[in-house]
C-alpha cells in the first residue's frame, strides 16, 4: 500500500513538472512572438539601411557547384575559407600589428573573390604585391559583398569602413551598379538584395516566412518538411521587367553616387582609387547569354546596348578621376584572356593574381605621382 501511494506521488510530480514545463515552454513561445511582432511593426515604420557585409567574427568555407558552370570557363570546384573581423569585412593573418599603410577595398563579388584562395584574392594579393614593390608594411581589409552596388558601398564606409583609419580605399564595382539600374532605375527600390534599405515585407516574401503571423516557425518548419514551400527564385521580382537602357538614366545615379564616395573619402582624409572594369560581355554572344543565363534574357538589340554601358561607365570613371583629381586604376586596357574567369565578370585564382599585379603596378606607379602634387 505505501508503495503504491509513492509511486502514485511520483507520477503526480512527473506529472506537475510536465505541465509548468509546458506551460513555460508555451509562454515563452507566446512573448516570443510578441516580440517578432514588435519587431515586425519597428521593421515596416522605420527605415532600416542595409550594411552588406558578411557576417561578424565568423570563419567558414564556400564553394560552387557544377551546375554553376558556364561554357567557355573554367570552374575550380573546392572548399574556399573565409574568416572575417568584427565588421564582417574579410581578412587574413598576414596583416601586421604596425602597418605603413592602410587598404580597404570595395565592390560586390567581384572585388570580393569568395571563389578565390585566401590568398589570391584582390584585396589580399594587392597588398602584398604593392609590399614587394615598395618595402611598406600594408593592411588589407576585404570590404566587399556579393551583390553590393555603389550606394550600399557608400553606406558601408561612412558607417563601418572608417573605423579602419584607411589611407587608401579602392572601388571596383560596376556590374552590380549597371544590373540594379538597368532592372530597377533607381538605388533606392524595394528588392531585398538591391536596395538601400531593408524590407520585412520583402523579406517574407523572398522566404515565405511571416515573422509577424501565427506560429510562423512551425508553420515554415512544416512546409520545408513536407516541400510545400515554391522553389526560391532571387531573380522572380525582376525577370521580364522592361530595361532602363538609356546611358543619361544609368550614368547620371552612378555618377552622382561617385562623386559623394569621393567628397566622404577627401572629408575623411582617405585617398580614393577608382579601378574600370574587365568583362567578356564583348566576347559571348547573345545566343551564349540566353544558355547560360536564363535569368536575364534581353533582346539581341537590349544585349549590344548594355554590353555597350559596361564601356560608358568605364569613361565616366575615367572622367570622374580626372575632374576630382584621384587616383585611376584603367584595367579596361589590359590583357586579360578568358583563362582568368570562371564565368562573365569574376576572377578566378589566376585572374585575381594576374589583375592584382596590373593594380599593385599601375598603383605605385600613380602613387607617386599623387605624393608629390
Amino acid at each position: 500500500m505505501k508503495t503504491s501511494r509513492t509511486f502514485q506521488s511520483l507520477i503526480l510530480f512527473f506529472i506537475t513538472v510536465v505541465g509548468v514545463v509546458v506551460v513555460l515552454a508555451v509562454a515563452e513561445q507566446h512573448f516570443k512572438l510578441l516580440h517578432f511582432q514588435k519587431l515586425r511593426f519597428a521593421f515596416t515604420s522605420d527605415h532600416f539601411i542595409r550594411l552588406r557585409t558578411l557576417a561578424p567574427n565568423d570563419k567558414q568555407t564556400s564553394s560552387l557547384s557544377d551546375k554553376t558552370k558556364m561554357d567557355s570557363f573554367e570552374l575550380e570546384i573546392k572548399d574556399f575559407n573565409i574568416t572575417t573581423d568584427s565588421f564582417g569585412f574579410i581578412v587574413t593573418e598576414r596583416n601586421h600589428p604596425h602597418p605603413d599603410l592602410n587598404f580597404a577595398f570595395f565592390g560586390g563579388s567581384c572585388t570580393q573573390c569568395i571563389y578565390v584562395d585566401e590568398d589570391n584574392r584582390m584585396p589580399e594579393a594587392v597588398a602584398r604585391a604593392v609590399e614587394k614593390k615598395t618595402g611598406y608594411k600594408i593592411n588589407s581589409w576585404n570590404c566587399a559583398a556579393g551583390g553590393t552596388h555603389s550606394y550600399h558601398t557608400l553606406n558601408v564606409l561612412n558607417n563601418l569602413a572608417l573605423n579602419l583609419n584607411p589611407n587608401y580605399a579602392f572601388f571596383y564595382a560596376n556590374a552590380n551598379d549597371i544590373i540594379t539600374l538597368i532592372h530597377h532605375g533607381t538605388y533606392n527600390n524595394l528588392h531585398l538584395d538591391r536596395g538601400v534599405f531593408f524590407s520585412i515585407d520583402e523579406y517574407e516574401k523572398r522566404y515565405g516566412v511571416e515573422i509577424g503571423g501565427g506560429f510562423p516557425f512551425i508553420i515554415d518548419a512544416f512546409k520545408t518538411r513536407f516541400n510545400l514551400k515554391p522553389p526560391q527564385d532571387d531573380m522572380a521580382d525582376i525577370r521580364g521587367l522592361k530595361l532602363h537602357l538609356d546611358s543619361s538614366e544609368i550614368m547620371t545615379p552612378i555618377a552622382r553616387v561617385y562623386r559623394t564616395i569621393i567628397s566622404s573619402c577627401k572629408a575623411n582624409n582617405i585617398k580614393p582609387v577608382l579601378i574600370t572594369q574587365r568583362t567578356n560581355l564583348d566576347r559571348l554572344s547573345h545566343e551564349w547569354l540566353l544558355k547560360n543565363m536564363p535569368f536575364f534574357t534581353p533582346t539581341a538589340e537590349e544585349y549590344i546596348r548594355f554590353r555597350l554601358l559596361f564601356h560608358q561607365y568605364n569613361s565616366l570613371l575615367r572622367q570622374i578621376a580626372k575632374e576630382e583629381n584621384v587616383m585611376l586604376i584603367d584595367l579596361d586596357g589590359e590583357p586579360l584572356g578568358i583563362e582568368n574567369f570562371y564565368d562573365v565578370v569574376h576572377f578566378n585564382s589566376k585572374g585575381s593574381l594576374a589583375v592584382s599585379e596590373m593594380i599593385a603596378t599601375q598603383f605605385v606607379e600613380k602613387a607617386k605621382f599623387f605624393e608629390e602634387k
